[in-house]
């Protein structure tokens, strides 16, 4: 029978208690690790099109990948972590545990306000820098290249035109080079007659500006990140505190 390391019962059980919480809450951290892992992935290797049309300000995209990725890879270690130490009732790896969970805390705290203060300059630098690179990038050279393809990719998919409208092709390379209002994959349907670049009819092209079709997608994606990191923060301080609590105990 396991030695009471309270003397007390009741003490006892509140403590046996306390360690299969913290690996019920530990495994549920690897878990969202593991999510924040995919969610990252998904953003690195499902996005390429995109990044290609917004040019060098689409590294954000990029960088945030990377941090969800690594942030998650440490959830699963952590988690692994905390798991151990409560099972095998050691203090030194509870606090390591507790000491690196803290640091995390802190850290997705101030990268958290950090990003909402952030997001308007963000907007700001997409607009500027996205329209310019349309109008001077898109068909530069005679034989389509990355961006050539990203943009069509991106108005294919979301099913709009140019980055605020189809006016964003007047006096832009693709206009001078082809005489053109706008490219094929402006029309909801490329393979009819009156998608011949010059019909602006909202019945042959899609009227919607690309920026705004990328943002309500970011917009609508950001609601389900911001639930699972509420989720994820909620489960990290609740780990936090029973690991206090057990190392206290074990002291």
């Amino acid at each position: 029978m396991e030695e009471s390391p309270t003397g007390s019962p009741r003490l006892y059980s509140s403590y046996t208690f306390l360690r299969y919480v913290m690996v019920f809450i530990n495994t549920m951290i690897c878990f969202f690790g593991l999510v924040l892992v995919g969610l990252g992935l998904w953003t690195r290797y499902s996005t390429d099109s995109m990044v290609n049309t917004l040019g060098s300000q689409s590294v954000h995209f990029r960088n945030l990948s990377l941090f969800c990725i690594a942030a998650g890879t440490v959830m699963c270690i952590l988690g692994f972590l905390g798991c151990f130490g409560a099972l095998k009732k050691n203090r030194s790896l509870l606090l390591i545990f507790l000491l690196i969970m803290l640091l995390l805390f802190i850290s997705e705290m101030v990268a958290a306000a950090l990003l909402l203060g952030f997001t308007d300059v963000a907007e700001s630098i997409v607009k500027d820098k996205g329209l310019q690179f349309l109008k001077e990038s898109y068909y530069e050279s005679n034989d389509k290249g990355l961006v050539d393809e990203g943009l069509d990719s991106v108005m294919q998919k979301f099913n709009c035109c140019g980055f605020f409208g189809y006016e964003d092709f007047v006096n832009s390379t693709f206009s001078m080079k082809t005489g053109l209002k706008y490219p094929k994959p402006c029309c909801k349907d490329p393979e009819l007659s009156v998608c011949n670049g010059l019909t602006t009819s909202d019945q042959v092209i899609y009227t919607k500006g690309c920026f705004l079709a990328i943002l309500e997608q970011v917009k609508k994606n950001s609601m389900a990140l911001g639930i699972a990191a509420a989720v994820i923060t909620g489960w990290e301080l609740s780990s936090i505190i029973i690991a206090l609590m057990l190392f206290v105990k074990l002291g």
